[in-house]
């Protein structure tokens, strides 16, 4: 059964052109199952033609994996994965995975089926729980750090298909079922005994994505390219109760329905000596509307986070429900796994999303008015067990602007309910 799976990626006719059948080879060679492949091409002398051998290594039927995140801000966190191969005329994988930590935490259980030959496709489900506490990641903010300034839960079940685009793109179909459960106050006066404001959304939503990747790395890359285009619809329905502090009474109830585009684009097209630059934009628009308060609207905005430690901090300024964001990186390679990197990066809001007049409810502020700067500069080196970098950055409009961290390992999450 197994040489059928890999048989079944070639043509079944007798003989095959050497561009078609380089073409099956890579698309073998970057199946999940295979560990490594040892081709061997025999001339046949009676026929002119070659015979292609191959000697096909697959994956173990049980993987470990184990890593995590030691940071000099408070977002460190362990990670656990073990995942289970089924290989025979089809594949079929099943996976769990675990991320613990002050900032993050997460569960996944998945399971996917892959087919291949012509078309290959694979089918994949997957439950996810995430929760994010932002306000761990600040513990400057209160002497009384009881409760939290920011958690969001975030439920969800997706279930899709995925189709190779090319050898190196793949195309994305999904439906997901979420919901997504925000904790909050809405100012930084509360005490221990003081109930947040709570957000409730239920909904369901489908998208498409398209992207094709040739990064070196999963971080901190300096080869390569990614290009990715997404679209989708969400449909919901917003319960919001008030805490404590809230300053407006009584339940709030709306329903939201949206739809999203996203297209970001990264590559490395320069390289002078020990010096590569590489360019990065990030397109975002969706017509999406007001929750029923200002701090549930920019939970829900999209963020502009060009880079790894944007994703562990809570910037209104870098969300909006339409931007463009773009920039350069400059880095010096000392060698192949250590380098210096200098990045900068500007972010336009379509519309700022603003707090009204009534200390309650968003509104947008003029169009095109403000704009946000982001500066970086990194040593990293790439250890065999994971990034190691020492970053100062500067964040237009923060609280605390100026920012110098120590990071090692990888800044990873699970997948998220809704862009």
């Amino acid at each position: 059964m197994q040489r059928q799976y890999v048989a079944s990626y070639f043509t079944k006719k007798d003989t095959a052109g050497i561009e078609r059948t380089k073409g099956d080879y890579y698309r073998l060679l970057t199946d999940h199952a295979i560990r490594n492949i040892y081709p061997l091409a025999v001339i046949n002398d009676s026929t002119g033609h070659y015979t292609l051998n191959l000697d096909v290594k697959k994956e173990s039927n049980i993987l470990l994996r184990f890593g995590g995140l030691v940071s000099s801000n408070p977002v460190n966190q362990a990670f656990a994965e073990v995942s289970y191969k089924y290989l025979q005329r089809n594949a079929a994988t099943f996976r769990a995975n675990l991320y613990a930590g002050r900032f993050y935490s997460s569960g996944l259980v998945g399971l996917r089926l892959d087919f291949p030959g012509h078309p290959q496709y694979a089918l994949f489900g997957r439950i996810v729980y995430n929760q994010w506490d932002y306000f761990k990641t600040t513990s400057h903010f209160f002497e009384d750090k009881n409760p939290s300034y920011l958690i969001v839960n975030d439920y969800h079940w997706d279930c899709g298909i995925v189709m190779p685009a090319r050898n190196k793109g793949k195309l994305t179909l999904s439906g997901s079922a979420m919901i997504i459960d925000d904790e909050y106050f809405q100012d930084n006066y509360f005490t221990r005994t003081d109930i947040p404001d709570n957000t409730n959304f239920k909904a369901w939503s489908v998208a498409a994505e398209w992207e094709r990747n040739s990064l070196n790395r999963k971080q901190y890359s300096n080869k390569g390219t990614l290009l990715k285009l997404k679209t989708g619809y969400v449909n919901g329905k917003e319960i919001t109760d008030p805490g404590t502090t809230s300053l407006f009474q009584g339940t709030y109830t709306a329903h939201h329905d949206w739809v999203y585009v996203q297209f970001i684009y990264e590559n490395y097209f320069r390289r002078i000596g020990n010096f590569r630059i590489g360019w990065f934009n990030d397109l975002y628009y969706s017509n999406r509307d007001f929750f029923g308060s200002y701090t549930a609207t920019m939970l829900f905005a999209n963020p502009f986070q060009p880079m790894p430690e944007m994703s562990t901090l809570f910037m209104p300024q870098y969300r909006a429900h339409q931007y463009a964001g773009a920039g350069l990186k400059l880095i010096y390679l000392f060698r192949d796994n250590f380098d210096l990197r200098a990045e900068a990066y500007l972010c336009q809001p379509l519309r700022d999303i603003t707090m009204g007049p009534s200390g309650i409810y968003a509104v947008y502020g003029p169009w095109l008015r403000s704009r946000y700067f982001v500066a970086s500069s990194s040593l990293v080196f790439h250890s065999p067990v994971g990034p190691i970098a020492l970053t100062g950055s500067y964040y237009d409009k923060y609280d605390e602007p100026w920012m110098l961290s120590f990071y090692f390992g990888y800044t990873l999450f699970n997948p998220k309910a809704v862009n």
